[in-house]
C-alpha cells in the first residue's frame, strides 16, 4: 500500500500530532548529543558572562602579559 494510500486514512489533526512527537523527538535526540559531547550548561552561564564585563580585563591582562 503506497503512502499517499495510507495518508488518506489519517485525519489531518492525527499527522499533526505525529508531526509534533516526531520534532520533539528530535530535540530529545539532538540534547542528549550536545549533553554528551558537553555536560556543562552553557546557557545558564551565558546571563553571567553578559551581565559581567570584568573578565574581559582579566583576559586583557593575562593576553598582555603573554604578547607585550
Amino acid at each position: 500500500m503506497p503512502i499517499d494510500e495510507v495518508k488518506c486514512y489519517i485525519p489531518e489533526t492525527a499527522e499533526k500530532d505525529i508531526h509534533h512527537m516526531k520534532l520533539r523527538q528530535d530535540e530529545q535526540d539532538r540534547q542528549k548529543v550536545l549533553d554528551w559531547l558537553s555536560p556543562i550548561d552553557y546557557a545558564h552561564q551565558q546571563p553571567f558572562w553578559l551581565n559581567d564585563y570584568s573578565w574581559i580585563r582579566t583576559f586583557d591582562l593575562k593576553v598582555s602579559a603573554i604578547y607585550p
